[in-house]
């Protein structure tokens, strides 16, 4: 083992990671400590990566040029002008996706070790346990079935491809054809790159709601303790309880807080509610340099993903409309209607990879929203402004005005739902262009 950052992570995410490393996007030595995995990033592992993607670059850069040097009418995958230009890019977006993906896994690996380490860090500070074991196995259970189910739609498409060529085939074309099978590779790359980073920012993101959990049962016990009226109003979607003492926050049972061990009693309780404010405020900013730190470090593969998600979603429905006009002239129409099916799978498997990356990062920023509209009903419990609570409170304020946050893919846009609506807007225009060349 070659690097010293290390962390701590559970059986079912190394099992995850371990995956990634056969594939060169996780280039980590493993060494099980109890019920955990201590892991490392490991410089043999990294070589074995680099390799591994080198390898794949030159079988398939290798097997486009063969292809390009054939006729047109006995081309494998460019028989016109267009699906020439589409194939191209699709080739050249995957492989320079996968080669930054791969070559840098170890700085992206401790950029994720960090994170880890600052959410434990701050765990500890709240005293909050961590989420449930089994809750940790179903997402990461999804994840490997999702990575199978890239597997087998790529093996598929192969084959289908493979069933609508011409069975005169010249041993040149069966060797194009085989060779094209490396380029499938790229697609699990993507797919197991896309989960790590999905993992990373589910892990930020559930650290804010556990701080806006903790932030809700302060705001409850403040409740109790005032005569305010008016916090009978706060989160109808919670509760439509008009008195105080009829206030139910639905906070999840399993994030606990050890709070309540430290809180005096008598006319010390604004003590403990100034300290556990401060504590929040303090985990708060630390979180939103955790978003900061991923967002550097994930935001060039992001971007680039992105750009593939835009350009496969372009791509694959014309490839879906040209086969439905094609399909009908040819001899073999059950492979070519195989294919029509197949294609419409790919659509639905690209907007699915899209909302995946998106929806994390769309989330975290809620739960930043939701700390704002929490600390600004806490601020109406205070007495006055001269209430020690409350200035902690301004200090709270001053930590989600001056340290804001959030998900923008090397600036250049920020990732919230809003841009599924772009990148759709976008394929229809592109669409429309393309079909009329």
């Amino acid at each position: 083992m070659d690097d010293q950052l290390e962390c701590y992570v559970s059986k079912s995410l190394a099992a995850m990671l371990q995956v990634s490393r056969l594939a060169g996007l996780a280039p980590l030595e493993f060494e099980k400590k109890g019920d955990k995995w201590r892991i490392r990033v490991s410089r043999s592992w990294s070589y074995y990566g680099y390799v591994i993607i080198t390898a794949i670059i030159i079988t398939v850069f290798a097997a486009l040029l063969m292809d390009l040097q054939l006729d047109p009418r006995e081309s494998v995958r460019m028989p016109s002008s267009t699906r020439r230009v589409v194939w191209i890019t699709d080739v050249g977006c995957m492989l320079l996706l996968s080669a930054t993906s791969v070559y840098s896994a170890p700085g992206l690996m401790r950029a994720m070790i960090a994170t880890v380490n600052h959410i434990e860090k701050i765990n500890f500070d709240l005293n909050i346990r961590q989420y449930p074991m089994a809750f940790n196995k179903k997402q990461i259970w999804f994840f490997f079935v999702w990575t199978a189910v890239t597997i087998i739609l790529t093996t598929v498409d192969h084959v289908v491809l493979l069933l609508m060529e011409d069975t005169k085939k010249t041993p040149t074309q069966s060797t194009i054809s085989d060779m094209y099978m490396i380029y499938y590779c790229c697609y699990w790359i993507l797919q197991l790159r896309q989960l790590n980073f999905v993992i990373t920012t589910l892990q930020v993101m559930y650290c804010l709601r556990r701080i806006n959990d903790c932030l809700k049962n302060l705001l409850r016990e403040l409740a109790d303790r005032d005569e305010h009226s008016f916090i009978s109003l706060f989160n109808t979607k919670l509760s439509k309880a008009t008195k105080k003492k009829q206030l139910k926050f639905k906070v999840d049972i399993s994030v606990t807080t050890d709070f309540k061990k430290f809180q005096p009693e008598g006319t010390h309780k604004t003590a403990y509610y100034q300290d556990a404010i401060r504590r929040l405020g303090l985990a708060f900013g630390n979180t939103c340099d955790v978003v900061r730190h991923v967002d550097n470090a994930h935001g060039l593969v992001v971007l680039m993903m992105l750009g593939s998600f835009l350009l496969h979603l372009v791509c694959t429905p014309y490839y879906l409309i040209t086969g439905m006009f094609e399909f009908s002239s040819e001899e073999n129409w059950t492979a070519h209607l195989v294919y029509n099916a197949v294609q419409f799978v790919w659509c639905f498997y690209h907007t699915v990879n899209l909302l995946m990356v998106i929806e994390p990062c769309h989330l975290t920023q809620i739960e930043i929203e939701t700390t704002c509209e929490l600390v600004s009903h806490l601020m109406r419990c205070t007495d006055s402004v001269h209430d020690p609570l409350a200035m902690e409170l301004e200090i709270f304020f001053r930590h989600l005005f001056l340290n804001q946050a959030s998900y923008s893919a090397m600036h250049v846009t920020s990732i919230s739902r809003s841009l599924v609506a772009t990148i759709l807007g976008s394929v229809t225009t592109y669409l429309v262009i393309i079909i009329q060349l």
